[in-house]
C-alpha cells in the first residue's frame, strides 16, 4: 500500500499599482465614394437600421481583435468556441489552437497509461507553461506552479488566451509561454441571462455511459435607475463524469543481438540495476556492431479502466458606477475532481541482463530489411536451471494489479479594482488567495511467474498490434 498525503499549497498577495497614462486619439475620416454628397436622412436611416453581429460569429471576430491588437503573439478561443466544441476540459480545448500539444497519458511521466481525456499543455514544443485566472496566478498542488487544465470546466470560462511570447509587464516564469483563463463577467452581458448543458459520453471499449450537465445564471441591477451603478451578479456549476477504458500492448526493451541469438543485448553503455553507468563498450564509430538485429526482450498486455468524476463551483459579483470609471469585482472559483484507475496486467519481466529470448522451438523470426524484429515466438533458454526454478524454459512473467485514487481541490478567491481617476492617471488593486490540496492513494499487487506452480510461458510477435502471450501450466493462473 502506497499513501500520498501533500499538504495544502496556498498562497496570498494582493499587488498595487498607479501609473500615468498618456492618451493619445486620432479621428480618421470615413471615405466617400467619389464626391457624392450623402443626406442626413440617409445616414440617420443607416443607423436605424444597423446589423449587430453576435453568436459564433461574433466570438470569431473577438478572438481575430484579441490577436491583431496584442502586443505579442497571441490566440484566443472564445466562449462561444468552447461551448460549440465537444471538449471535456480547457486542456482539449487548447489543442485546438495553433502551435499547442497536449498529452495522451494519464500523467505526463507515466508513458505506459493513455488516457481518453487530454492531460499536460505543451506550447510550440516545450513543457514549461505557466498558468492564470484572470490575469493572477494560479497553480494545482501537483509538485508544479501549472494549474492541472484538465481538472477545469470549460463552461465556467468566457475567454482561453496563449501567450507564446511574454511581454515586460506580465509576470515571467513560462519558458514556453503562457496560458490565462477568464472567467465569464455578468456586466459582459447585461440583463438577465440563464443557460445550461447537458451531456453524455459513451466508450466503445467500456460500454458505459457518463453523464454530464452545466448550469450558469447571471443578471445586472441599474440601482437608483442607473444613478447609483450598476450590481451584477453570477453564479454557474458545472459537473462532468467520464468513464473509459483502454487496452493497450507493448514491446519491452528492444535491443541490438547478434544474428546468432546466443549472446545478450550488445549495449553501447554498461547497464547495471540502477540503469545506465558511465563505462563505455562502444562508441558512434562502431555502434551497432556489423549483422546486429533488434530484437525486444519481452512484452506485456494491460487493460485500464478509468473513472473520473469533475465538480466546479463559481460566484462572480460586479460594481460599476454610473460614470464607468469605477469597477470593482469578487470571484471565487472551486474545482473538485477524484480519479479512480484500476489496472490489470500480464509482463515480461526483463530486468536481468543475464537473460535473453531465443526463438522457441519449431520457429523462425523474422525481420525487416533494417535488421528490425517483425514476428516470431519468444522463448528463453529452455532447459537452463537459472533462467527458472523448474528448468522448463520460456519467458518469466508477472501478472500486476493495480489501483489508484486520486483527489484534487483547488480554490481561488479573488478581489479586482479598476479606477479611472483621471483620464490620464489610473489606480488598479488586486487580491488573490489560492488553495490547492492532492490525495493519491494507491496498491499494487505482483504475482511472480513461478509462485506455486509449473508453466512454460512464450510470447509470440506478430504485425504491429498483435501480441499473443501464450501459457503452458500445471495449474491455474488467476488474473483479473
Amino acid at each position: 500500500m502506497n499513501t500520498t498525503r501533500t499538504a495544502p499549497a496556498r498562497r496570498i498577495f494582493a499587488l498595487t499599482t498607479a501609473s500615468g497614462l498618456a492618451l493619445s486619439a486620432m479621428i480618421a475620416t470615413p471615405a466617400m465614394a467619389q464626391d457624392a454628397e450623402v443626406d442626413e436622412e440617409v445616414v440617420a436611416e443607416d443607423e436605424g437600421n444597423a446589423i449587430i453581429v453576435t453568436g459564433f460569429k461574433a466570438s470569431l471576430e473577438n478572438a481575430q481583435n484579441v490577436k491583431r491588437d496584442a502586443d505579442t503573439f497571441v490566440d484566443a478561443v472564445t466562449a462561444e468556441d468552447i461551448g460549440a466544441l465537444p471538449d471535456r476540459s480547457v486542456a482539449e480545448t487548447l489543442q485546438r489552437i495553433p502551435g499547442v500539444n497536449i498529452g495522451r497519458f494519464e500523467k505526463t511521466s507515466d508513458p505506459d497509461r493513455f488516457s481518453v481525456e487530454g492531460t499536460g499543455v505543451i506550447v510550440r514544443g516545450l513543457p514549461f507553461v505557466r498558468s492564470e485566472l484572470n490575469g493572477r496566478d494560479i497553480f494545482s498542488a501537483t509538485g508544479g506552479r501549472v494549474l492541472s487544465f484538465n481538472d477545469v470546466s470549460p463552461e465556467l470560462l468566457g475567454r482561453v488566451e496563449v501567450f507564446k511570447n511574454v511581454t515586460p509587464d506580465m509576470v515571467d516564469g513560462g519558458i514556453a509561454g503562457t496560458v490565462n483563463l477568464v472567467t465569464r463577467k455578468p456586466l459582459d452581458s447585461p440583463g438577465f441571462r440563464l443557460s445550461g448543458a447537458i451531456e453524455a459520453n459513451v466508450g466503445d471499449l467500456a460500454e458505459e455511459w457518463s453523464p454530464g450537465f452545466s448550469l450558469l445564471g447571471s443578471g445586472t441591477i441599474d440601482l437608483a435607475d442607473g444613478d447609483a451603478g450598476t450590481l451584477g451578479l453570477q453564479l454557474s456549476y458545472a459537473q462532468s463524469e467520464l468513464v473509459s477504458r483502454t487496452d493497450a500492448s507493448q514491446v519491452t526493451d528492444p535491443c541490438y543481438r547478434a544474428a546468432t541469438f546466443d549472446q545478450p543485448c550488445i549495449r553501447a553503455l554498461q547497464v547495471v540495476d540502477g540503469g545506465f553507468t558511465d563505462q563505455q563498450n562502444f562508441d558512434a564509430s562502431n555502434f551497432p556492431p556489423s549483422g546486429a538485429l533488434v530484437v525486444p526482450k519481452g512484452a506485456g498486455v494491460r487493460t485500464t479502466d478509468l473513472e473520473r468524476d469533475r465538480n466546479a463551483w463559481s460566484a462572480v459579483m460586479q460594481y460599476e458606477d454610473p460614470t464607468g470609471d469605477l469597477l470593482l469585482s469578487f470571484e471565487w472559483l472551486r474545482a473538485e475532481t477524484e480519479f479512480f484507475t484500476d489496472e490489470a496486467a500480464l509482463l515480461a519481466q526483463v530486468n536481468d541482463e543475464g537473460l535473453f529470448p531465443v526463438p522457441a522451438a519449431g520457429s523462425t523470426w523474422e525481420f525487416d530489411s533494417n535488421g528490425v524484429f517483425q514476428r516470431g515466438i519468444l522463448s528463453q533458454r529452455i532447459g537452463d536451471a537459472y533462467a527458472n526454478p523448474f528448468g522448463r524454459g520460456g519467458i518469466p512473467m508477472e501478472a500486476l494489479r493495480f489501483q489508484r485514487q486520486t483527489e484534487a481541490t483547488t480554490q481561488d478567491f479573488s478581489f479586482d479594482a479598476q479606477w479611472n481617476v483621471t483620464d490620464r492617471f489610473r489606480i488598479n488593486f488586486e487580491a488573490q488567495s489560492i488553495e490547492s490540496d492532492l490525495r493519491r492513494d494507491s496498491i499494487i499487487g505482483v504475482t511472480n511467474s513461478w509462485d506455486g506452480f509449473r508453466r512454460r510461458q512464450h510470447i509470440r510477435l506478430g504485425d504491429p498490434g498483435s501480441l499473443e502471450v501464450g501459457l503452458e501450466a500445471e495449474g491455474d493462473l488467476a488474473f483479473g
